[in-house]
Order: structure tokens, then C-alpha cells, then sequence
């Protein structure tokens, strides 16, 4: 029996030493690493577990996952985070990213107060700027999202840019107390229904370009979220076949090639830079190891636990906000409230001025 678990240790030590590579090797060259990838929190769990049974057992065969998990190291800040006083000495505003889900449209939530109290949430917090995913508007339905962000929030600027779809619109939005200047969107090549923008604010004597992005989903189904358990399922898509590892191998490669056009588009941005949105991936994936080359986490300056902000699967930490190097954030923090499959996010952020 020894045996077979110091076997078993060995495989489970060589399967976190390869999701180590998953934010550096692309899905489109090797899709399997993207998995080993997304299974880290696990073998990460599975590796504890076996240090502290060989412990217990006083056999030196603790250091076979002891190795494993302290090459790591670096590895485990994205996905925790303790952060004992995040506070700054100098001023900055806050900004909010939100995937709201169309404000709780089909009611997927059953609560008929959701998108009001997703109103008294954001007026409560005060961001100066707030970038919404899955935004939607309709005025000839009697929805006025704009209209009511504006009144609850006195963030007078924005900048929608919807698909229409008969009479309704959907897609992102930014609204921001300071004066826009310019405003961009584009279309993904890979991934129909995706898109960033991008909106440059002036604040005071400096400009700031803020991106405001939803990368591909793994569209998983219905079928699919009744496979691993969840009932819910109010507002997925209809019962097809259970397919889970081709939707998640799928989505791998579309969000390499997402998020390769949006670094693109931003090595032409002269200012410095404020990314949010939903990208749909973890810590451990090749996209964020993309993003986080030249861009900072705020979560990792300011974060605390794991930072999770997917309602259906808590630990799932998928939506960031990101900044250029020459920019300080402080005070991150997810807010827990479930108005929407995605719990909002927001921090402080410092600019420096390059001046």
C-alpha cells in the first residue's frame, strides 16, 4: 500500500510541476497543459495532503511534494493573497469592474428586486469609473440602464457600445466621472459576440486609457452544468450533449487569441493603461500568464484569500482589473453580493504621473 501511494505521489508531484507551465504555453501549440492548468487549486490541495501524510507518518517522502509545491511558490501569490495593510499615502479613485448579466433580465436569480438593489450596490460603493460585461439596454422595453446608472451613481460620462438585437442592446459599457476624450471598440476575430473597448479619461493634467473587456466563455450547456452537479440552470443554453472537455479546449484556444489582439492593440496606447473585465480564465491559465507580463494584478497588490468571483463556482477567480507598472492600486476587494453569476470587483488606484 506504501507503495502505490509513494507512486501515486510521484504522479500527482509531476502533474503540479506541469501546471506550472500553463501560463507560458500556449493551448494553440499544446492544449494539455491548459488543463493541467486549470486543475492546479486541486493539485495543489492534493500535494498538501500528502506532505502533511508523510509527515505524520515521519517518511521521508514528504519531499517529493514538499519540492513540488515550493518550486511554485510564485505560482501560489496569484491564486492567495494576504494583504495587512493595503491603504496608500496619496489620493486616487476608485473603479468597479461588473459583469452584471444583464441586470438579472430572465430573472435567473428569482428575485424581482435584483437589478435595483445591483443599482443601490453601485451607488453604495462609489466608483469614479465602472466597467459593466454583459451590459444591456432597451428603452423600448422600458429599460433604461443608462439613465438609472447615471441618476444612482452621478457618473455623467459614458461610453455603450451594443450589439442590437431587435430592440434590445447588448454588450459593455463605461461610465466615469471624468470628461472622455476618445473611445474605441473592437470586434475579436476569434469569437462571436466578444469585444473590448477602450476610452481614454482625462484626469486633471493626465490621460488614462481604460479597457473594458469580455473574453470567450467556455459556453458550457446546459447538459454540462447538470454533469457537475449544478441545478440551476436558468438562462443556459438549451440541453445538447454533455461535451465538457471540448468546450474547455475550445475556449483555451479562443482566449489565446483574444487576448493576443488586445495586447496588440495596446503596445500602440501612449498612455498608461487601466484593464478590467471578464476574461473567463484563472490565475493558472496562459492568458493571464499573457496579461501579467507587462501588467500588474491589483488583486495581487491589494487582494486578500483567493479573491473568487464566480457565483456558481466560488473559488473561480475569472474577472481582474489590471494596470501598467507606473500606476499603484490598494484596497482590492470582491463584493460577495450574488446579483449576477459574477461578483463584482473594485480597488483604488494612484496614477503617477510620467511627468
Amino acid at each position: 500500500m506504501t507503495r502505490i501511494l509513494r507512486w501515486l505521489n510521484w504522479l500527482l508531484a509531476g502533474m503540479l510541476g506541469l501546471s506550472y507551465l500553463a501560463p507560458s504555453v500556449s493551448p494553440i501549440k499544446f492544449s494539455p497543459i491548459a488543463f493541467f492548468g486549470l486543475a492546479y487549486p486541486i493539485l495543489l490541495g492534493l500535494n498538501v495532503l500528502f506532505v502533511c501524510f508523510w509527515l505524520l507518518r515521519r517518511n521521508k517522502t514528504f519531499l517529493i511534494s514538499l519540492i513540488s509545491l515550493l518550486i511554485g511558490v510564485n505560482f501560489f501569490t496569484n491564486l492567495f493573497q494576504i494583504t495587512l495593510n493595503s491603504s496608500a499615502a496619496y489620493p486616487g479613485f476608485k473603479v468597479m469592474s461588473y459583469n452584471v448579466r444583464l441586470f438579472d433580465l430572465y430573472n435567473w436569480s428569482d428575485n424581482k428586486k435584483t437589478r435595483s438593489q445591483i443599482f443601490e450596490m453601485i451607488s453604495k460603493e462609489g466608483a469614479s469609473v465602472i466597467c459593466f460585461q454583459e451590459f444591456y439596454q432597451s428603452p423600448v422595453h422600458g429599460v433604461d440602464n443608462i439613465t438609472d446608472i447615471q441618476q444612482s451613481t452621478g457618473l455623467e460620462n459614458y461610453y455603450v457600445k451594443t450589439n442590437p438585437n431587435n430592440d434590445q442592446y447588448f454588450g459593455l459599457a463605461t461610465f466615469s466621472k471624468f470628461p472622455i476624450i476618445s473611445a474605441e471598440t473592437v470586434k475579436f476575430k476569434h469569437g462571436k459576440g466578444n469585444s473590448f473597448t477602450c476610452v481614454d479619461l482625462k484626469i486633471k493634467s493626465d490621460t488614462i486609457r481604460v479597457y473594458n473587456a469580455h473574453i470567450g466563455s467556455i459556453k458550457f450547456q446546459r447538459a454540462d452544468y447538470e454533469a457537475m452537479g449544478q441545478s440551476n440552470t436558468v438562462g443556459v443554453g438549451r440541453l445538447t450533449e454533455q461535451n465538457i472537455l471540448g468546450r474547455l479546449q475550445k475556449g483555451f484556444e479562443t482566449r489565446t487569441e483574444q487576448i493576443a489582439q488586445l495586447l496588440a492593440h495596446m503596445k500602440n496606447c501612449k498612455y498608461e493603461i487601466l484593464v478590467c473585465g471578464d476574461f473567463n480564465d484563472t490565475p493558472s491559465s496562459y492568458a493571464y500568464g499573457q496579461l501579467s507580463t507587462n501588467l500588474r494584478d491589483a488583486f495581487k497588490m491589494s487582494g486578500n484569500g483567493i479573491g473568487g468571483t464566480h457565483a456558481t463556482f466560488p473559488a473561480l477567480r475569472i474577472d481582474y482589473i489590471f494596470h501598467s507598472n507606473n500606476i499603484k492600486s490598494s484596497g482590492f476587494k470582491t463584493i460577495n453580493k450574488k446579483f449576477s453569476d459574477h461578483y463584482p470587483i473594485t480597488c483604488a488606484i494612484h496614477q503617477l504621473s510620467k511627468h
